[in-house]
This record gives C-alpha cells, sequence and structure tokens, in this order.
C-alpha cells in the first residue's frame, strides 16, 4: 500500500492541491507515478456526513501475464472541515473492491469521515466482485499490492 500512501502524502502535504477546487485533482500528478485520477467530484453533506470531495483514481495500471489490466484502484474523501488526520481503510479477505470511503469499521459510531479525517479506500490492485477470489495471484505485481 506504499502507492496509496505516497498519493496521500503528496496530496496532503500540496496546500494548493488540497485548496484546488476538487474537479481540478483529475490532473493531479506525482511526477514518476503512474497515477490516472478518474474522477473528482464534491459530494454534498448527507445525514452525519459533511461536504467533501470524492476522488476515484488508479495507481500502476499494467497489463499482467494473463492478459488482464490490473492496477490499485482507490478513492478518496477529503473532507471541508479536515481535522489534518488521516485514516486507510482496508478492504478485508481477498480485497478486489474499492469501497465507499467513509471509514466506519475503525471509528464505531461515527465514520472518520464525519469526524474530519480524509479517508482511503483501495482494492490493493485486483479488481473483483468476489471476496474469496484469487486469480490475481498469477500477476507478482497485484499480488504484493
Amino acid at each position: 500500500m506504499k502507492h496509496i500512501g505516497v498519493l496521500i502524502c503528496a496530496l496532503l502535504g500540496s496546500s494548493a492541491a488540497y485548496a484546488a477546487p476538487c474537479s481540478d485533482l483529475t490532473k493531479f500528478k506525482i511526477p514518476g507515478m503512474n497515477l490516472a485520477i478518474t474522477k473528482a467530484e464534491v459530494v454534498p453533506a448527507k445525514d452525519a456526513l459533511p461536504q467533501h470531495c470524492h476522488v476515484d483514481g488508479m495507481v500502476d495500471q499494467h497489463v499482467g501475464p494473463d492478459g488482464k489490466s490490473y492496477g490499485i484502484g482507490f478513492a478518496v474523501a477529503l473532507p471541508d472541515n479536515w481535522n489534518h488526520r488521516f485514516l486507510y481503510q482496508g478492504g478485508g479477505l481477498y480485497n478486489g473492491l474499492v469501497r465507499p470511503p467513509l471509514g466506519a469499521a475503525a471509528a464505531a459510531a461515527t465514520p472518520g469521515l464525519a469526524r474530519g479525517f480524509v479517508v482511503a479506500s483501495s482494492d490493493t490492485g485486483h479488481q473483483s466482485e468476489q471476496a474469496s477470489d484469487t486469480s490475481f495471484n498469477v500477476d507478482q505485481q497485484a499480488s504484493r499490492c
């Protein structure tokens, strides 16, 4: 998950990136990193969740030895009321899905996003709808993510 850590550090460490309009984050680049931000949009406040910028993207997209596309899919929620803290939300089992970045499991009754945390989630380098799918193991790079 070092790639997601580098992305978050670069994103949050750049006051210009955090201060930029949400939609401009689709242009965000890190030199030397294969990064594609595919969506960045403002999500209005709803229920206990504050208004935030929701960012989707992929790091290190490549074609594996089996001819399938792999890469680390991610989602990040950047709240307007950022508390200057970060919460990484894992996937579970063999992952494969990018879960909504809310930080619910790690924060008991109040999601991390509602408490002002920037929350990130990823699929750890492979995509699947099945929690027990290990077919990505044919690609060593997807397997080590």
